[in-house]
C-alpha cells in the first residue's frame, strides 16, 4: 500500500513506525533486567560476552531511548497536520480534548502500576540489575500526583512517563510551534537545522548542568524535536512539495536503502562510536540520532518498501496499541523481573513481552478508545457551540 497521496488522509506508515518503535521501548525495558545489559547505562563495566550488542549498529532492535526521538517527531507531525488541514482551526476545543486524549489514559496507567507495585512489592536485591533497583520507589500522595500531573517531571514507578512531561508541555505550546512553522514554512530545512543545533548544544551542556540552566538544557534538549515533526508536517501538507519527495524514492529506489543503513548508523550512533571518543562526542551524536530519526520518518512516508512494510495489518495493529503498550508495559517487566530467581532474570523478556502486547490490547480495548471517544465528543460539542455563537453574533 503506498502512502497517501493527498495530504488530507491520514498517513498510516506512520502509525506503523510507532508501532515499531513501542515495541522497541518494550525490548529495551525487558532487556535491562539483565545486569549485563543494563550496565552500560549506568556507568558500570559491560562484560565482553555482550558488547556485540551493545557497541554496535545492532542496538537498534532495543535502542529504547532514541526510540522516544522519534516518538516525539511523529507527534509533531500528527498533532500540527490536522491544524494545517483545517480551513478554521477550533483551539477552544484543541485543548481539552487533547488534553483529555492524554491525561485519561495516563491516570489510568498510572493506577495500574500502583497496583503491580503493590502486588509485587520492589526490593533492591544484591546482584541484580541497576535498572531493577532504580525502580524501588516509595508510592506515596506526592509521587502520585506527580505522575499524575507530569508536567513537574516523574518518579521512578512508571519511567516511560517521563516523556509525556514533554508531550503535554508541546501540545500546550502547540499555537506557538504552528504559527513559527508556517512562518518559516519557505525556510523549513533552516528550522530543521536551527532545531538540530539548539538540541546538540543542549545535550552537551546537559551533564555538568544544575539548578534553572538543568530545567532549560533539559527543555532544549526535547522540545526542539517537536519543532522537526512540525517542519516535516509542513512539508508533507504542501501537495507540490511532498510530490517532488515521492518521485525522487520512486525514481531511484537505491537510495530507500542506502537511506536505511544511514539512518540505522546514525539513531545507534552513541553506542559505536561513544566508546572511542568521549564526551564531546555528546553533542555530534544528538545530531546524528535527530537526523536519524528524519530520515525513518521520510521512509516512513515515501520509500515504498517501508510503506508497505509498515502498513501490514500487524505492524499497523501495534500502532493502534502503541500508546497503551508504551504506559502499561514497564510495570509488568518489573514484576516479572522481581518474580523471577537472579539466575532466570533473563527470561523476563519471553514472558513479560506476550503479556505486555495482552495488557495494551485490553487497555486500548478499555481505557485509551473510550477516552479518544470522549474527547472528541467534547472537541464536536465545543466546535458545535462556537460555531452557533459566530452565527449568531453575525445575524
Amino acid at each position: 500500500m503506498e502512502p497517501a497521496s493527498t495530504p488530507t488522509r491520514r498517513i498510516t506508515s506512520l502509525d506503523g513506525l510507532r508501532g515499531i518503535a513501542a515495541v522497541v521501548v518494550l525490548v529495551y525495558h525487558a532487556l535491562l533486567v539483565v545486569p549485563a545489559l543494563a550496565a552500560a547505562y549506568f556507568d558500570e563495566p559491560v562484560p565482553q560476552g555482550v558488547r556485540w550488542f551493545v557497541f554496535t549498529p545492532a542496538h537498534i532492535v532495543w535502542a529504547g531511548t532514541e526510540a522516544v526521538t522519534v516518538f516525539f517527531v511523529l507527534s509533531g507531525i500528527a498533532i500540527t497536520l490536522p491544524v494545517l488541514k483545517a480551513a478554521s482551526f477550533n483551539w477552544l476545543a484543541y485543548y481539552p480534548s487533547r488534553l483529555i486524549r492524554l491525561y485519561v489514559p495516563v491516570a489510568a496507567s498510572v493506577f495500574l502500576a500502583i497496583a503491580f507495585a503493590l502486588a509485587v512489592p520492589r526490593v533492591v536485591t544484591a546482584g541484580q540489575s541497576a535498572w531493577m533497583d532504580y525502580h524501588v520507589y516509595g508510592i506515596t500522595p506526592r509521587t502520585v500526583l506527580q505522575d499524575l500531573i507530569l508536567v513537574f517531571g516523574t518518579t521512578p514507578m512508571n519511567s516511560p512517563l517521563w516523556s509525556l512531561q514533554w508531550e503535554v508541555i508541546f501540545s500546550l505550546l502547540l499555537p506557538l510551534y504552528v504559527w513559527v512553522a508556517i512562518k518559516l514554512r519557505r525556510h523549513g530545512l533552516l528550522l530543521v537545522a536551527i532545531s538540530v543545533v539548539v538540541v546538540a548544544i543542549a545535550s552537551y551542556i546537559r551533564p555538568g548542568s544544575s539548578g534553572v540552566m538543568a530545567q532549560v538544557t533539559t527543555a532544549s534538549t526535547y522540545l526542539p524535536v517537536f519543532m522537526v515533526g512540525c517542519a516535516i508536517a509542513v512539508r508533507l501538507s504542501n501537495g507540490e512539495m511532498r510530490s517532488r519527495d515521492e518521485l525522487a524514492f520512486h525514481s531511484r529506489r537505491w537510495i530507500g536503502i542506502v537511506l536505511l543503513f544511514v539512518a540505522v548508523m546514525s539513531v545507534t550512533s552513541h553506542w559505536w562510536f561513544a566508546p572511542f571518543a568521549g564526551d564531546p562526542w555528546t553533542g555530534l551524536s544528538s545530531i546524528m540520532l535527530l537526523l536519524g530519526a528524519i530520515i525513518l520518518v521520510m521512509l516512513a512516508v515515501f520509500w515504498p518498501p517501508m510503506v508497505r512494510f509498515l502498513n501490514f495489518a500487524a505492524v499497523l495493529w501495534l500502532g493502534r496499541v502503541s500508546f497503551s503498550l508504551y504506559l502499561t508495559h514497564e510495570p509488568i517487566v518489573v514484576s516479572v523481573g522481581s518474580l523471577l530467581p537472579l539466575e532466570l532474570r533473563w527470561l523476563t523478556a519471553v514472558i513479560s513481552i506476550p503479556i505486555s502486547f495482552v495488557v495494551a490490547w485490553l487497555f486500548y480495548r478499555f481505557v485509551e478508545s473510550p477516552s479518544h471517544r470522549l474527547s472528541q465528543t467534547i472537541k464536536q460539542r465545543i466546535s458545535s457551540r462556537s460555531s452557533h455563537t459566530a452565527q449568531a453574533l453575525s445575524s
